[in-house]
This record gives C-alpha cells, sequence and structure tokens, in this order.
C-alpha cells in the first residue's frame, strides 16, 4: 500500500516466498526526497546502506534480503518543498513557482465570507508575493502548507483546481511568483 507521490510510507507484505534464498528488490529514491527510511517488521535496516547489502544506481536503491511470508517493509521518505526556475528562466526572469516533490503548488487564498461574489467580468486578482527563501509549515492537509507572513496556503495544483471558485478567488490558479 502506499499513498505516493504524497508522502510515504510504501508498505510491502510478504505474503509467500517460495524462493528461501537472498533476493533484491529495487526502491525509487527521487531527488525530491529526503530522511529515507527502510524497516523490516518495524525495525530499521541498517545494512541497506551497507555496500553489501546495497547499491543506489539511476535513482533506485537495490537492497538485498531474505523475506519471509508475514514480513512488512515499509520505506519512509519525507517529501522536500522548494522553489524552481521555470523551463525557460530567460523568458520569465525573476519568476519562480513551489514544488512539493514532483507536484506544482498554487497558492490558495483564505476564504472570505465578506468579499463581493465573482462575476464574469471579475478582475484577475492581485498577484501574491512569496519569497523564494520563505518558509513553510504543514497543515492538517497532505502536501499543503503555511507561508511565513501570508494567509493563504500553497497545495497541488490538482487539489485547487477541483475547488470551486469563491468570492476572493474566480480567477484561473497562481503558480508562478517572485520576490517584490
Amino acid at each position: 500500500t502506499t499513498n505516493y507521490p504524497v508522502g510515504g510510507p510504501v508498505r510491502i507484505e510478504v505474503l509467500a516466498n517460495p524462493v528461501p534464498t537472498l533476493i533484491t528488490l529495487r526502491f525509487f529514491v527521487p531527488s525530491w526526497t529526503t530522511n529515507q527510511r527502510l524497516t523490516l517488521n518495524g525495525h530499521e535496516i541498517r545494512s541497506w546502506k551497507d555496500p553489501r547489502h546495497f547499491a543506489q544506481k539511476d535513482s533506485f536503491v537495490d537492497v538485498r534480503l531474505a523475506p519471509k511470508a508475514g514480513d512488512v517493509l515499509e520505506y519512509d521518505f519525507m517529501t522536500i518543498v522548494s522553489p524552481r526556475d521555470p523551463v525557460n528562466p530567460a523568458a520569465m526572469p525573476g519568476y519562480y513557482s513551489f514544488h512539493a516533490g514532483p507536484l506544482l503548488l498554487g497558492y490558495a487564498a483564505p476564504p472570505d465570507a465578506s468579499a463581493p461574489a465573482p462575476t464574469l467580468r471579475s478582475p484577475d486578482p492581485a498577484e501574491v508575493h512569496i519569497p523564494r527563501k520563505t518558509s513553510y509549515g504543514l497543515t492538517g492537509k497532505p502536501l499543503t502548507y503555511t507561508i511565513a507572513g501570508l494567509d493563504g496556503t500553497l497545495a497541488p495544483i490538482n487539489d485547487l483546481n477541483d475547488t470551486p471558485a469563491g468570492p476572493r478567488d474566480p480567477c484561473p490558479r497562481q503558480v508562478l511568483f517572485r520576490d517584490e
């Protein structure tokens, strides 16, 4: 089972192993993860960083184990949140986007019940400035982050696009940012 790419752990339960010898399991270790940890039945496998049992090549980790029926392997990691330059930074100098792992994040304005209802003629909301070097905090929702100094949040753009427009958010979601 897994909640990938939202976060770890990736859980593998061994139902049967007809091969009672060492086997090699390959785990993808993306560059956008940190604090990777592999456990077997709740105990960290220290040898997975030992070159005799572990090899890393092309973002994959090969782990040699002899699992048996009933064993539970868990591969856990943290997703890195970071700003990235656009594909063509020369076309948009000074702009960047925020990503949580492979997911593009967009700005979600806080709800404001006192704002007038949007119309087809509503102007685009003002550009939100989020410094490249800002601090983030986790919210109770997966991959949704608070932003230091702002009331809104950063959330995966696909989640924002599934949210109906509101009085303060009648227009497309902002995904490019710049320092003021």
